[in-house]
Order: structure tokens, then C-alpha cells, then sequence
């Protein structure tokens, strides 16, 4: 789960509990998560609201890795991506570090 102030939460009890694996704080100031996908249990991709890309590769531990500018990433390998931008289709070969039409 995602939400405002670059906040990811995460549950291994169908929704019971909930861990914070980035953000979490209720008075930080980040920008809020507006896009969360996941290709499976472990790889996953956040875009913080504007452009930041995040990634992880174990569930739990997020790196910035780039920008999109505009909503609906979807991921169809660990590497390989598509999101709609000005009119185009962007592709990504290296996990959503490097975008081209």
C-alpha cells in the first residue's frame, strides 16, 4: 500500500498490521507515492508524485532510480517496462533507470 508523504506500507497478515518500508511518518513532508506496481512478491516500482522512480528487488528496501513523468508504468520483466508519455510509448530495458519512445 502507498499513499501521501512517500509512504509505502507493507502487511504479511492479509491487512491486520501494517509495517512502514519507506516514509511512515505522519509528520514528514515528502511527495506522496501516486503510482505502486508490483511484478511479484519482491519486484517492485513506486513513482512519487511528479517523476521520482523508485525500485525494489527484495520487497522492502526502495531506490530511487530515475523519473517518469506521467502515471500507468507497467512492468513485464525485472527489466523491461512501458508507460504512456506525450503522445508515445516509452520502453525501459534496465529496470525504469533509462526511458525512450
Amino acid at each position: 500500500m502507498s499513499g501521501d508523504k512517500g509512504t509505502i506500507l507493507f502487511t504479511k497478515d492479509g491487512g491486520d498490521t501494517w509495517i512502514p518500508q519507506l516514509g511512515g511518518d505522519p509528520a514528514a513532508v515528502g511527495s506522496p507515492i501516486s503510482d505502486l506496481f508490483f511484478l511479484d512478491a519482491k519486484t517492485g516500482w513506486a513513482r512519487r508524485h511528479y517523476d521520482t522512480m523508485l525500485r525494489t528487488s527484495n520487497g522492502q528496501d526502495w531506490q530511487e532510480i530515475g523519473a517518469v513523468r506521467e502515471h500507468g508504468v507497467h512492468f513485464v520483466s525485472a527489466t523491461k517496462g512501458f508507460h504512456p508519455y506525450g503522445g508515445a510509448i516509452r520502453v525501459t530495458e534496465d529496470g525504469g533507470q533509462n526511458w525512450k519512445d
